[in-house]
Order: C-alpha cells, then sequence, then structure tokens
C-alpha cells in the first residue's frame, strides 16, 4: 500500500515537472541596481518563483523560469542600496517565449513584438528608399 502511494506522488510530480514551460526573461534597468522578480499566478500574489539579481554595470539581468501556467503575472522591484526604488506587476504574460521588461522606458517587448518592430522597420526603410527614387 505504501509502495502504491509513494509511486502515485511520484507521478503526480514527474507530470507536474513535464508541464512546467521554460521562459527567458530578460530586464532592463538602470546599472548598478538590484532587480527583485516575482513570477506570480495570474490575478493572485501566488508565488510561482522569484529571483533577486545585481544589474552590474550592463544594467541588464537575464534569467530562465518555469511555470505550468501559459501566462503569468510578473512584479519587478527595483532597489538601489537596500532602497525600494520602483515596483510594478506586469500582468498577463504569456510563457514559453522570451520576455523582455524594459524597466528604463516601463514596457514588456515579447517575441512577437521584437519580429513586429523588426518588420515595420524594413517596412519603412524600403518605403523611403522608394520615395527617393
Amino acid at each position: 500500500m505504501n509502495k502504491l502511494i509513494i509511486t502515485l506522488l511520484t507521478l503526480i510530480l514527474l507530470t507536474s515537472f513535464a508541464t512546467a514551460i521554460d521562459t527567458p526573461l530578460t530586464v532592463k534597468a538602470p546599472s548598478e541596481h538590484k532587480v527583485l522578480v516575482r513570477i506570480l499566478v495570474p490575478g493572485t500574489a501566488s508565488l510561482i518563483d522569484s529571483f533577486s539579481r545585481e544589474t552590474g554595470g550592463s544594467g541588464t539581468v537575464a534569467i530562465i523560469f518555469s511555470a505550468a501556467q501559459s501566462e503569468v503575472d510578473i512584479g519587478v522591484q527595483l532597489n538601489r542600496e537596500k532602497e525600494k526604488i520602483s515596483y510594478k506587476i506586469y500582468s498577463g504574460i504569456e510563457t514559453g517565449k522570451p520576455i523582455t521588461i524594459d524597466l528604463l522606458q516601463d514596457k514588456v517587448i515579447t517575441e512577437n513584438e521584437t519580429e513586429k518592430i523588426k518588420t515595420e522597420e524594413i517596412n519603412t526603410t524600403v518605403l523611403n528608399e522608394q520615395k527617393e527614387i
């Protein structure tokens, strides 16, 4: 009986890990600051994972988090010398695709938006070149 319970619990744990999706997250912030990232269940304060990283001279922090949810909320806190500068929750962020949170411009850029921006830049360049001809 004990072996059956242990086997069932092991299967449940393995299934939950198998459905987790890895998501690369980049946070752009001022250099020499501390960034605290909280991955939350959407619409709740339930914590999935949390990270604390220094931006160093580059002002960039890169992490990879895993979540079973297709969407998460991401809380980002910016500190400098133990003083809280800002905290914001970005809601409904799709998992499984690269995400960039730019604290300097207060926006979230997903992989799809990055491709859209590149396409718009190419189209604008082509249109400008056609006008010059």
